[in-house]
C-alpha cells in the first residue's frame, strides 16, 4: 500500500514523498522526510500503519502537528486529501489529484479527480462568441486595454488583468491555467486565501481541451469537487470557468469561484468567455502576444463611443436621414468630401446603427500605407511568404469579417490593390500573402474620398467597375464654410469635449469670436475648428473664449470679412494687425514670446510684424 504526501509549503513545492512504514519527519539527517527548517523538531511527526490505515502522531515537537488546521495530542488516522501542518511546511496527503505549482510562489492548484453532474450547467461557445467583445462591459475592455497596450507592460501584468476582471466578476479565489506543454498546465494566477486551491479537473478539461464554458451553481452541493472538499478551506459553491482563446486555440483556463451557491449566472459566464480573450493576451508570451494585440487593437473599436453628429442646418438634417435609411442595410457606401469634414464620423454612424454595431469596425487610412505594403495590410500574409515574414500577420479585410471595412480616401489606392479589393468583395474570399488556404470573409465596405472618383475612373486613374461597386449609395458632406449655421453648435460640442482632455471650465465664446468663426472661409473644416480651440483653451485661463484670444489670420479674415470691405483691403488688413499686436505687447507688458502666444504666430513673425509696423515694445 503505497501512499504519499506532497509538498506545498516553502520548501519542496509540489515534490511527492512516498511513504514508508513508519516515516518520520523532522530536521535530522535519520528521518525518512528530512526538512531543513528551523520551525521542524530534529524528530517533529511520525506516520504510520496500524489496522491497514495510516496515522500521524507528534513526537513532542515543540510547534505541534495539524491535520486540516486542528492540532493533534494523539494519533491521527488520515483520509486521502487531508492537509498536514509541520511547522511552517503543508503535506498533502494520499492525493488524488494533479499538483500544479506555480512558479516562484508557495501556492499550487490541486486539480481533483472528478465527475460532472447532470446539475452542473455545461455551456458550449457559439461560434460568434470566440472572437466578440459584445458582452462585455464598456469600462472594462477600456480599462484592460490601456494595460495590455503599455509598452512598459510589467511582469504582474496577469495580476493587473485579472484586478479589474474581480471589478466586475467579483471572486473570492481565482485561478489561471497556461498550457506550457501539449497535455500539461501550468499556474500562472492564483488567488487564494490559503496555500491552495483545489479546482475540478473535469472542467479544466472541459473548457481547455474542448473550449467550453462551465458553470457549476454548487460545487459542494454537487459531486464535482465531492473528494476534494477537505481541502477547500473557503467552502467553494459556485464555479465559472472558461478556455483562453487565442487564434482559435485553446492555450489555457480561468476559474473564477465564489463561497455562495448560484452566485454566477449565465451572463457572467458569457462575459468571462469575452474576458478570456484578454486574460490569454495577458498570459501569452513573444509572438502570440503580438499577433493577439493587433487583433484587439482593432477590436477595440467596438467600444469606442461615436462622436455626436452635430448640427441642425438643413444639410446634416439630410445626412442624419440618410444614415437612418441607409444604416440597417448592407449596402456599399460611398462618402465624399473635403479633407477634415467628417467622413470617418459618419462612416461610424453607419457602423454603430447597422445590424452588425457588435462587430469589428476596421478603418483603414489608404493615404498612410506605402504602394509595397497595401497588399500585405489588407489581405495579410503567412509565416516566411517573403523576407521577414517571421510570423502569421492578420490582414484587415479578415479583421473586419462580419462587420464593417472603412476605406477613408480610397483614391489613394494602387490600381493593381483595387483590383483585389474587387475580387474579395465579389468573391467573398481572397489568399493571404504566401498561402495556399482561402479566406473567407463578409463585410460592408464603406469607402470615403476628397477626391473626384467619377473623374478619376473617366481618366483611368480609377477603376470604374470599382467606383460602380463603391457608390451604391453616396453622401455628400458640405464644407463647414457652406454651413455656418451648425459652427456654434460644433464649437460648443468641441469645447465640453476639451474641457475634459485639457482640464479646462470654459463655458462658451463670446459674441465677436463666434462672430469671427461664422465669417472665417475654414479650408480645414470642422478639424480646424477643433484644433483651434484646443489651442486657444490650452494656452488660455479664462471662462470664456473673446475675439481677442483667436488666433491672427483668423481675426484679420473675419474683422475685414465682417466689415464688407468698406476700405482698401491691404490697408485694412495691416491697420489691424497694428493694432492687435500693440494690444498683445500691452498685455503682455511687452514680452514678446507672450505676446506672440496670444496672437498664435511664432516669435521670429513678431519681431517682422514689430520692424514692419515700427512698434515701440514699451509703448505699444
Amino acid at each position: 500500500m503505497a501512499e504519499a504526501l506532497i509538498a506545498f509549503g516553502k520548501n519542496g513545492l509540489g515534490r511527492k514523498y512516498t511513504l514508508t512504514d513508519p516515516c518520520t519527519i523532522g530536521r535530522h539527517s535519520d528521518c525518512e522526510i528530512q526538512i531543513v527548517d528551523s520551525q521542524i523538531s530534529k524528530k517533529h511527526a511520525k506516520i504510520f500503519l496500524a489496522k491497514q490505515k495510516y496515522r500521524i502522531q507528534d513526537l513532542g515537537s515543540l510547534n505541534g502537528v495539524y491535520v486540516n488546521s486542528v492540532k493533534i495530542d494523539k494519533p491521527k488516522e488520515l483520509r486521502p486529501n487531508d492537509i498536514l501542518s509541520i511547522g511552517s511546511q503543508s503535506f498533502l496527503f494520499c492525493p488524488k489529484l494533479e499538483v500544479l505549482p506555480q512558479a516562484d510562489s508557495h501556492r499550487v492548484v490541486l486539480l481533483v479527480e472528478d465527475q460532472a453532474t447532470a446539475s452542473g450547467q455545461e455551456v458550449r461557445l457559439e461560434p460568434d462568441q470566440k472572437e466578440s467583445f459584445s458582452d462585455l462591459p464598456a469600462e472594462f475592455v477600456l480599462d484592460v486595454f490601456s494595460i495590455l497596450m503599455a509598452d512598459d507592460a510589467k511582469k504582474d501584468l496577469l495580476k493587473s488583468v485579472m484586478t479589474v476582471v474581480s471589478r466586475f466578476l467579483p471572486y473570492d479565489a481565482a485561478a489561471v491555467l497556461y498550457a506550457s506543454a501539449p497535455q500539461t498546465l501550468q499556474p500562472l494566477f492564483i488567488a487564494s486565501s490559503g496555500p491552495s486551491l483545489s479546482l475540478s479537473k473535469t472542467i479544466a478539461q472541459l473548457a481547455w481541451q474542448e473550449k467550453k464554458g462551465v458553470r457549476i451553481p454548487d460545487a459542494i452541493g454537487d459531486t464535482v469537487l465531492k473528494e476534494g472538499k477537505s481541502v477547500i478551506k473557503g467552502k467553494i459553491r459556485s464555479v465559472i470557468a472558461a478556455p483562453l482563446l487565442n487564434q482559435h486555440e485553446s492555450i489555457g483556463v480561468v476559474f473564477l469561484t465564489k463561497n455562495k451557491p448560484d452566485f454566477y449566472r449565465d451572463q457572467d459566464l458569457k462575459i468571462l468567455l469575452g474576458m478570456g480573450t484578454f486574460i490569454a493576451l495577458a498570459a501569452c508570451q513573444g509572438e502570440r502576444s503580438s499577433i493577439l494585440r493587433k487583433q484587439i487593437r482593432h477590436q477595440i473599436e467596438l467600444k469606442a463611443p461615436v462622436a455626436e453628429m452635430c448640427g441642425s442646418g438643413p444639410a446634416m438634417q439630410e445626412i442624419k436621414s440618410t444614415i437612418k435609411k441607409v444604416a440597417p442595410t448592407s449596402s456599399s457606401v460611398l462618402i465624399c468630401g473635403e479633407t477634415g469634414t467628417g467622413k470617418e464620423l459618419i462612416a461610424r454612424s453607419l457602423h454603430a446603427q447597422g445590424r452588425g454595431h457588435s462587430r469589428p469596425f476596421v478603418a483603414v487610412n489608404c493615404g498612410a500605407i506605402p504602394e509595397s505594403l497595401f497588399e500585405s495590410e489588407l489581405l495579410g500574409y503567412e509565416k516566411g511568404a517573403f523576407s521577414g515574414a517571421q510570423g502569421q500577420r492578420i490582414g484587415k479585410l479578415e479583421l473586419a469579417s462580419r462587420g464593417t471595412l472603412f476605406l477613408d480616401e480610397i483614391g489613394e489606392m494602387p490600381l493593381p490593390m483595387q483590383v483585389k479589393l474587387l475580387r474579395a468583395l465579389d468573391q467573398k474570399c481572397f489568399y493571404r500573402l504566401g498561402g495556399v488556404k482561402t479566406i473567407e470573409v463578409d463585410f460592408r465596405l464603406l469607402a470615403a474620398s476628397n477626391r473626384d472618383l467619377e473623374k478619376m475612373a473617366g481618366e483611368g486613374s480609377f477603376r470604374q467597375d470599382l467606383y460602380y461597386r463603391l457608390n451604391v449609395i453616396g453622401i455628400e458632406v458640405p464644407p463647414l464654410r457652406d454651413r455656418p449655421e451648425d459652427i456654434e453648435a460644433l464649437a460648443k460640442h468641441f469645447i465640453t469635449q476639451l474641457n475634459a482632455a485639457l482640464g479646462k471650465k470654459v463655458q462658451g465664446i463670446d459674441g465677436r469670436a463666434l462672430a469671427l468663426l461664422h465669417s472665417y472661409p475654414w479650408p480645414g473644416n470642422i478639424r480646424e475648428l477643433k484644433n483651434i480651440l484646443e489651442r486657444v483653451m490650452a494656452l488660455s485661463d479664462t471662462a470664456i473664449i473673446t475675439g481677442d484670444q483667436l488666433p491672427f489670420d483668423l481675426q484679420s479674415t473675419g474683422d475685414q470679412a465682417r466689415a464688407g470691405h468698406s476700405q482698401d483691403l491691404a490697408l485694412g488688413v495691416q491697420a489691424l494687425e497694428r493694432k492687435m499686436i500693440a494690444a498683445a505687447l500691452k498685455k503682455a507688458r511687452g514680452k514678446k514670446s507672450q505676446a506672440a502666444k496670444q496672437l498664435g504666430i511664432s516669435r521670429p513673425t513678431l519681431d517682422k510684424k514689430l520692424a514692419q509696423y515700427e512698434i515701440d515694445i514699451y509703448q505699444g
